[in-house]
């Protein structure tokens, strides 16, 4: 009964995450047929005694005359992250928080930028996640690189919101149920696979 409870509560929250996609701007791409398919896979209680580590690096993008969040952001940003992973095993520790103080970056963003951002401050090993300014012009709350990907961008108003942990499920390798995948599986089970094939 215990168990019952605990992945009903469970589904409930993950699927009020992954359901903001009228916000998100990750690229659709179609699910891979391992996501879709139920043969060969593992239940997520197989997975319970596992625990993941994840490194996040956040950038924190002001403009020239240093118009953005604060450093605390980085903070609110983990304890988001931790706050909401945890109980899957999934962990997260902040390697660093940078500020780049440049309005080439912090006005007019795009993907472009966000991969520029990558390349020049992250790190192959963690997710970097880039907070934008109010001056960034974007269309979306959040957008990941792709699903599975190594960092992802968050508007201005959403960093304390909902959207940091739905856009990291879209690194971790979660898709919108729209894209077919809630029939399959459930969010959480679909988090275990794709954690088992980074792994």
């Amino acid at each position: 009964m215990k168990k019952l409870l605990l992945t009903t509560i469970l589904l409930v929250t993950v699927t009020n995450v992954f359901s903001q996609q009228e916000e998100c701007g990750t690229p659709y791409t179609k699910p891979p047929q391992w996501v879709l398919s139920e043969t060969g896979t593992k239940s997520p209680s197989e997975y319970e005694n596992r625990i993941y580590m994840i490194n996040v690096h956040t950038v924190i993008l002001q403009t020239n005359t240093g118009e953005g969040l604060p450093i605390s952001a980085g903070r609110t940003v983990l304890a988001r992250l931790n706050n909401f992973y945890n109980r899957y095993g999934i962990y997260f520790g902040a390697r660093e928080t940078t500020i780049i103080k440049d309005d080439y970056y912090a006005v007019n963003y795009n993907n472009d930028k966000a991969l520029s951002i990558k390349s020049k401050y992250g790190k192959n090993d963690e997710i970097t996640i880039i907070l934008l300014n109010s001056q960034a012009n974007t269309h979306y709350a959040g957008i990941a690189g792709d699903i599975r990907s190594n960092y992802f961008s968050v508007g201005y108003e959403y960093y304390n919101a909902s959207t940091v942990e739905h856009e990291m499920g879209h690194c971790l390798g979660l898709y919108h149920t729209h894209q077919g995948t809630a029939a399959a599986h459930t969010p959480l089970k679909e988090m275990y696979l794709c954690l088992r094939t980074k792994t």
